[in-house]
């Protein structure tokens, strides 16, 4: 079959890839956190959350930046930045297909495993759809290593200009870049130094000017994010950090779920294993183990994610199902095994890894459907918001997404994202709870913020009755309003419509 032929293939599994993500139509509440900034950015407000208070509640630069784009354009932020993730898993699937040819020597039509399990993986679809910067974020990844694995075939010193130029574009789109920068770097001057038998002196050389494109370029973001924000680390890093060893036992278990969900409860890493002991001086697949290792050691450290299961996996997602199938076709191929034998074991390898997509007896695909519901009924509590209460009130949520950034209103992150104060409070037993999601202090926010809507919880189907709340002087009216019919999932993911009861505090004057 035709190159052409073979990328029309290529493009078929990208449509049905978008078709699954419309319908699934995963919506992340924190990728509006971004859009807030954004909006006020362009409104001449500064990269700020709440007008006026200088705050770094983000860690995604590049990401905002294009947003700001889209907002200055009129454009849909969400909707956008959607249609733009799409684009970048096309290119990661095109990318893939390229490197297992050209570079592992995986033919047609084995070299579409890695697509499949990457283009039909229930977190790549929900973080492709999400409107997060995820998917960018693995595109860049990606190319910086599509130029490393090019340096150690051709050897040409460009390769490692351009490996440092989407490395950079990495690290100021997530703080992780800086991580993958090291990693990257590490394993060029141990390749140089022990495949190629440079001289320290030569490596040095050839890897120092490439290494100051990047340094040079990232310390002036550096320092002026520094001067306008004044802490070395984003708001998010101090909201989040802070925990004892079970922040790393959480991370393994981070680890352990996605390795159930998505990897035959684990049996496809044999697949890794058994390249790595036919090609154990492959310095390609050596690479990518150091990649893949070295980031995951990184999630295993900071205690994993909180928005859902495998966010932080898929940046060396497309490596790791790379090293699978290159397994693979070492496999059938060492033992000759029969095309008919191969061909389902293919299947079986391809339905193991994808069955928790369409599974919504549990997480993460019944979250999709819980996710698309809040994140309908958030704009409809949104649009009641703006059209009932005064422009004047100042918001208390745990959610600061989107409800923040559809009101326009003053809003207090309790969770601390976007509040320096709670960012930086000890709190004790920090790490053995939900990560993001440990750090509160609402004394702080009552006596200190003064709040006059309280929000404690997402809206629901039916009305509900509280006691009303006394705080340091101030009495706030719990409130559960009928506002118009939304849509509720359930715990399998199954979707019905029902009144949406907007369950709210007041602060009574």
């Amino acid at each position: 079959m035709k190159d052409w032929a073979k990328l029309i293939l290529v493009f078929i599994i990208f449509m049905i890839f978008a078709t699954i993500s419309n319908k699934l139509d995963f919506i992340s509440d924190d990728s509006f956190i971004g859009y807030r900034y954004a909006k006020n950015f362009v409104e001449g407000n500064g990269l700020v959350y709440n007008a006026g208070e200088v705050v770094e509640g983000y860690t995604t630069f590049s990401w905002v930046m294009l947003a700001s784009l889209f907002i200055n354009l009129n454009l849909d932020p969400f909707l956008y930045s959607r249609y733009f993730s799409f684009i970048c898993s096309l290119v990661i699937f095109i990318l893939l297909y390229f490197i297992s040819e050209n570079y592992f020597n995986v033919k047609f039509p084995y070299n579409l495993i890695a697509i499949i399990l990457l283009a039909f993986n229930v977190g790549f679809i929900m973080w492709a759809a999400s409107g997060l910067e995820t998917i960018f974020f693995t595109l860049l990844i990606v190319v910086s290593g599509y130029y490393v694995i090019k340096f150690i075939e051709t050897r040409k010193t460009i390769n490692l200009y351009y490996c440092s130029f989407f490395l950079l574009m990495c690290a100021y789109t997530r703080p992780e870049g800086i991580y993958f920068f090291v990693l990257s770097f590490s394993y060029l001057i141990y390749f140089l130094l022990t495949t190629l038998k440079y001289s320290f002196g030569k490596t040095i050389r050839l890897l120092i000017l490439p290494v100051l494109v990047f340094v040079i370029l990232f310390s002036i973001y550096f320092i002026m994010r520094y001067n306008y924000y004044g802490y070395l680390f984003p708001n998010t890093y101090y909201a989040k950090s802070g925990g004892n060893y079970m922040q790393q036992v959480r991370g393994f278990y981070y680890i352990y779920r996605f390795v159930k969900e998505s990897l035959g409860v684990g049996l496809l890493l044999s697949l890794p294993v058994y390249l790595i002991y036919k090609n154990h001086k492959n310095d390609k697949v050596t690479f990518l183990l150091v990649i893949i290792l070295g980031y995951l050691s990184y999630v295993i450290y900071i205690g994993g994610d909180g928005l859902g299961s495998q966010r932080f996996i898929i940046p060396v997602m497309p490596w790791l199902f790379l090293l699978i199938q290159s397994g693979f076709y070492k496999l059938v191929n060492n033992f000759r095994i029969k095309k008919l034998a191969t061909l389902i074991l293919s299947l079986l390898i391809i339905f193991s890894s994808i069955s928790s997509t369409f599974d919504f007896r549990r997480r993460p695909a019944n979250q999709i459907a819980f996710a698309r519901t809040v994140g309908h009924n958030f704009i409809k509590v949104s649009e009641y918001m703006k059209n009932n209460l005064n422009k004047d009130e100042r918001l208390a949520v745990i959610s600061a997404g989107m409800i923040p950034y559809y009101t326009d209103f003053y809003t207090i992150d309790r969770l601390g994202l976007n509040d320096i104060h709670i960012a930086h409070k000890k709190m004790d037993n920090m790490g053995s709870g939900g990560a993001g999601h440990e750090k509160k202090d609402d004394d702080y926010v009552f006596q200190f913020k003064n709040p006059t809507i309280f929000i404690d919880e997402f809206p629901t189907p039916e009305k509900k009755e509280k006691e009303d709340l006394e705080k340091f002087g101030k009495i706030y009216k719990f409130n559960s309003i009928n506002i118009g019919e939304g849509e509720f999932a359930d715990e399998y993911g199954n979707v019905s419509k029902a009144d949406i009861y907007f369950n709210f505090y007041k602060l009574l004057k």
